[in-house]
């Protein structure tokens, strides 16, 4: 990326010569590229936007994960409840899996809750609209697919000839709704063409109640059919107290079969170390490893913050590049960039009002810091 630095004065030049700053990032392989079966439905862009540095460490939570997709193949439903709080790289799990799924022919479904937007079923709707815009030949639509055009009005230029939403009162329309989004998903979990369904519900903390009803349903009639499909709930543990719709869903949820919560933990510090040789592209010197020491004390590991304070670095030169190494500055002497504070500034402002009281800071961001919450 390039950005106008202005005219600069050079010594030794009569006039000042107009400059621009190159603004660099490593190149990220997501592992997921072209597909030998033209037919194959692609991984949501969605799922993969903003991924800009290596997937480091977890190795037991994707040994995990990928044990809970085998056991989808062989004809069973799952659930796992990614829980953790903002930027620990909750999606970038469920996007891990994703690549890993799609390369065994395994089909990837995403749809995300947007803060404030208050949209009824806004993942499936998503789900829905990729699936359709992706597999325009011989969709499954499930036993009712006239009534997804509840979701997805456009879906009845899509699909010609669909028979459109039968109307009635309110609580009946609702329930076919939920039968033919549950219907829809089952079978397309249990296609030929695929080895089963991986659903990604991403940010469930912003999940309407109409949203996390039809995923307890879906959940409940899949598990009854044996319906190939692993369900991928991402949401903020930090966010959830007692009131919130999500907190009675995920006591719902966890009295089914093979619904499993699973946290998102920070990394440690060995693993901070080898994200930024991922990101840097070679092992890190003595400089480098004062530099990873200060980032793991004053991120705690969250991958989020690492590395916006690393790309923030590298845009004010704190990190720059001599040949093909990276050569930190002065590590003492980091800056919290905006990004990291807008965060940090949420988490605080999600803490409850007196008399819950904020313990002392964990650690030093300049003007902001992180606190632990607690009741006195």
């Amino acid at each position: 990326m390039f950005e106008p630095m202005g005219d600069l004065e050079l010594k030794g030049l009569p006039e000042p010569v107009p400059s621009t700053r190159v603004i660099w990032e490593p190149l990220v392989d997501t592992g997921i590229g072209g597909d030998d079966d033209p037919d194959a439905v692609p991984v949501p862009a969605a799922l993969l936007t903003g991924i800009s540095a290596a997937y480091v460490g977890r190795t037991a939570l994707l040994d995990q994960l990928d044990e809970h997709w085998r056991r989808t193949t062989e004809g069973t439903t799952r659930a796992v409840l990614l829980a953790g709080e903002p930027g620990v790289g909750k999606t970038r799990t469920a996007a891990e899996l994703a690549r890993r799924v799609h390369q065994q022919q395994g089909l990837v479904l995403y749809g995300r809750c947007e803060e404030g937007l208050g949209a009824p079923y806004q993942p499936y709707v998503e789900a829905l609209d990729w699936y359709t815009a992706h597999r325009s030949a011989d969709p499954v639509l499930g036993r009712l697919p006239g009534e997804l055009a509840r979701l997805l009005p456009d879906l009845a230029t899509r699909v010609p000839g669909l028979a459109p939403p039968t109307a009635s009162d309110p609580g009946s329309e609702e329930h076919r709704l939920f039968e033919a989004a549950t219907s829809w998903l089952i079978e397309v979990a249990n296609d030929e063409r695929n080895t089963g369904l991986v659903l990604v519900l991403d940010d469930v903390h912003w999940a309407t109640k109409p949203t996390l009803l039809l995923t307890l349903h879906l959940l409940r009639a899949a598990s009854e059919r044996q319906a190939r499909l692993l369900v991928v709930v991402t949401y903020r543990d930090t966010d959830i107290g007692r009131a919130h719709p999500l907190s009675a869903i995920l006591a719902d949820l966890r009295r089914l079969p093979a619904v499993e919560r699973t946290p998102v933990d920070n990394l440690t510090e060995a693993e901070v170390v080898t994200l930024m040789e991922s990101a840097a592209g070679h092992e890190m010197d003595e400089a480098g490893l004062a530099l990873s020491q200060v980032l793991y004390a004053e991120t705690e590991g969250n991958p989020f913050f690492i590395t916006e304070v690393l790309r923030h670095l590298i845009e004010t030169g704190g990190v720059r590049r001599e040949g093909d190494r990276w050569v930190p500055g002065d590590a003492e002497r980091l800056v919290v960039p905006e990004g990291v504070r807008d965060v940090i500034g949420r988490r605080l402002s999600a803490c409850p009002p007196p008399p819950t009281r904020c313990c002392r800071p964990a650690r030093s961001w300049g003007a902001t810091s992180t606190s632990a919450c607690s009741s006195p």
